[in-house]
């Protein structure tokens, strides 16, 4: 499996970790999982790091999977992704897809700031 989620009960956060190459499959699973966590959980906040991923997806399947997040997620969740620095145009364009469709989606090179974001209440 090319990703772990783990339940933060400290932080009341979903944390899914994404390792090595991950398909759009993949992508659409894990996406599933954890909005089934959330569900079960009552939490409202995820936390993805892709630190440790190789983004294997083009950009125009980037677009597609990040556009397709309102229609799969609940509208109250708030996702921070911590990303390598090599990638930051890549993770700017998510964030910029998800928020021009109403998605609260934030990326953070560092995870303490990504952290701090998320319980910023």
């Amino acid at each position: 499996m090319a990703y772990k989620i783990d339940l933060m009960e400290d932080g009341k956060y979903v944390r899914i970790t994404l390792m090595s190459v991950l398909t759009m499959e993949e992508h659409e699973e894990f996406r599933a999982k954890a909005l089934t966590a959330l569900t079960d959980t009552g939490w409202t906040k995820v936390l993805i790091d892709a630190t440790q991923a190789s983004p294997e997806m083009s950009i125009l399947k980037d677009y597609e999977f990040t556009s397709s997040h309102m229609s799969h997620l609940p509208p109250n969740l708030s996702t921070a992704i911590v990303y390598r620095t090599n990638e930051a145009k890549r993770y700017q364009f998510i964030e910029d897809v998800a928020l021009n469709r109403g998605v609260e989606i934030r990326t953070f090179k560092d995870e303490s700031q990504a952290l701090a974001w998320l319980h910023d209440d």
